[in-house]
């Protein structure tokens, strides 16, 4: 068992060399254009241990079923992002998810961002109508707005 010697369990060597720890770090989940997906920046301390240590021993069998998840792997596994800092993608959170899920020993910081991840998501897609930028013909909404316009209304 990794980390177990000797009955005394130590902590492997990438935990203890990503940053500060998970239990304040709060991803801000926003919208990128470029992908017209939902994302979010995987602080760099967590993001370097996640592709070093863990990624490459997360999916065996190459390519994915899952385009966008391959499409992912191909960025953060096989380096084709450079040095771009790690974003998470909700197209493939799911199966990110069970990924992780099917082996949680070998990406326990993957696995708990992902949590994290999936917890921004869900807030922000409850501030989404206050968070949406204004367009041309929509009635502008504020964070303390009291009563909705309906689809009808906005229509």
């Amino acid at each position: 068992l990794h980390g177990v010697q000797a009955g005394v369990y130590r902590t492997p060597a990438h935990h203890l060399h990503t940053g500060p720890g998970l239990r304040n770090v709060s991803l801000q989940v926003s919208f990128d254009p470029k992908t017209l997906d939902l994302v979010a920046l995987v602080p760099d301390g967590q993001g370097e241990a996640i592709a070093q240590f863990e990624l490459p021993h997360l999916c065996d069998i190459r390519p994915h079923e899952d385009a966008y998840v391959e499409a992912w792997l191909r960025r953060w596994v096989d380096g084709e992002a450079g040095d771009e800092v790690m974003t998470l993608e909700a197209s493939c959170l799911q199966q990110l998810k069970a990924l992780s899920d099917e082996r949680p020993e070998v990406c326990p910081l993957l696995r708990h961002l992902l949590g994290r991840f999936e917890a921004a998501i869900a807030q922000w897609l409850v501030q989404w109508p206050c968070a949406e930028p204004p367009r041309e013909g929509l009635q502008e909404l504020s964070a303390g707005a009291g009563a909705r316009p309906s689809a009808e209304e906005t229509e």
